[in-house]
């Protein structure tokens, strides 16, 4: 489980060093994005059953919520042979080959990333899901965030090398201001710091104006 902020670049993170071990995302098979129901989650373990396999959760914070997401997740974690037991109705659509009595074994490995902290998932009933993984918090000051900024913009903005150097100073200047730090509402972040620079671009005469509307 990797917890923190949003914005703080989890994501981007977990997506890199995880391609650089030859992953390839699969969004519906191994790479699960925002809401997911039970029926959903067992899908997704399904896919990534075998071994070499590695699916990802993406702000499925909802699971949280769902006792019976829990306990899914929760019994393929069994140390020994994860077990999933889950029959999936025919008007839900299961997955090609899956078994009939919903029992199947789970051999992948699965990375959640919350920005749920770890006393609020245990609190929630994640306590389980926490005791049979690893739990990383990912939480940095304004002051980091900012030199981990400094030090990755040309990974965290694309289009970097063709900006006008006048206007990459300009950039880091303005966003950096206390001024326009205190109005962000989720607070500064590499999120927002993207944000910041599309609306500069976007509307580099009237931006500070739009800044409190930035979600």
């Amino acid at each position: 489980i990797v917890s923190g902020a949003a914005g703080m670049g989890k994501t981007r993170t977990t997506k890199d060093i995880l391609t650089k071990k030859g992953w390839v995302m699969n969004p519906g098979k191994n790479y699960c994005k925002a809401k997911s129901t039970p029926v959903e989650v067992v899908k997704y373990l399904w896919y990534t059953r075998g071994k070499k396999d590695i699916l990802v959760f993406d702000d499925n914070d909802d699971i949280v919520g769902n006792i019976r997401s829990l306990n899914i997740l929760k019994g393929a974690l069994d140390l020994d042979d994860g077990m999933v037991t889950f029959k999936i109705r025919k008007q839900d659509d299961p997955p090609p080959e899956y078994p009939e009595d919903g029992y199947f074994l789970y051999h992948g490995k699965f990375i959640w990333l919350t920005n749920i902290s770890r006393a609020d998932l245990r609190s929630a009933g994640a306590g389980p899901i926490l005791s049979r993984g690893n739990a990383i918090t990912i939480n940095f000051t304004l002051e980091e965030v900012r030199e981990i900024i400094k030090d990755n913009l040309k990974d965290i903005l694309p289009l970097y090398d063709k900006v006008d150097p006048n206007h990459k100073n300009f950039v880091l200047e303005q966003t950096l201001r206390p001024e326009i730090l205190s109005q962000l509402k989720g607070g500064f972040s590499i999120r927002s710091f993207v944000q910041l620079c599309d609306l500069i671009w976007e509307l580099p005469n009237d931006w500070e104006g739009q800044v409190a509307y930035l979600e």
